[in-house]
């Protein structure tokens, strides 16, 4: 998939400042974004996703992440929900659930590759992050894009694909009634071919969950081990 960044934006230091030139981007989902005025070299990048009902810029003043941005110089992506659904990210549909599929999981997945290449963002230090609805797209993000992020912090979410399913909203699920073990969730839960993932050719049943003893699950394919995957149960 070819992601396309028409023209470089330059930056106001100290200030949350809209992105529109970025594609794919097939629900509309808004960008926003904070620069520090030092920035790391080169700098890191967090992905911010807002709560239901709440937007960018109210997660840009209700949390300390621009705040932290001053201190250890990283750039900050705010999301914002598409305007027609109703203040969720979807983290239901087969899309958005899918490497490359569309929705609003590969629209943020653009924010972030827009920020490596126009501002020299690090691909290896891509983060993200979320509360409530937000926190449900950290999980989307990190199961459906493990190679853009590095690591997420959810907080008040759901497991990946959770939600699943031809409704935005899944009462089973938001009730704690979809009840898996972690490896069930993370190994037998999800049987889809990763195989539109490139050099990940394997499927999630093939992943082996960390234990206790911390040991490090290995992700393998038939004829051969192509990428590790980091699973906490």
């Amino acid at each position: 998939m070819a992601f396309r960044f028409d023209l470089k934006v330059i930056l106001v230091a100290g200030s949350l400042q809209q992105i529109t030139n970025f594609s794919p981007n097939p629900s509309n989902a808004g960008m926003f974004v904070y620069k520090p005025t030092k920035l790391a070299s080169p700098p890191p990048v967090l992905v911010a996703i807002h709560y239901y009902g709440g937007s960018a810029q109210a997660y840009y003043s209700g949390t300390q992440y621009a705040t932290l941005a001053d201190q250890y110089g990283y750039i900050v992506i705010y999301p914002n929900v598409p305007a027609n659904q109703g203040g969720c990210w979807d983290v239901a549909s087969n899309a958005t659930l899918t490497h490359n599929g569309g929705s609003d999981s590969l629209g943020i997945v653009s924010m972030a590759k827009y920020a490596v290449s126009t501002w020299g963002g690090d691909v290896n230090r891509v983060f993200v992050t979320g509360t409530s609805s937000g926190a449900m797209m950290t999980n989307v993000l990190i199961g459906a894009y493990p190679d853009v992020f590095q690591g997420g912090a959810a907080f008040s979410g759901v497991p990946y694909g959770c939600f699943a399913g031809p409704s935005s909203w899944n009462s089973q699920c938001s009730q704690g009634q979809l009840i898996k073990t972690a490896q069930q969730w993370v190994c037998g839960l999800f049987e889809s071919d990763l195989n539109s993932r490139g050099d990940y050719r394997v499927t999630w049943s093939e992943l082996l969950i960390q234990d206790t003893r911390g040991h490090v699950p290995r992700c393998k394919s038939g004829m051969e081990q192509r990428k590790y995957f980091y699973c906490k149960g």
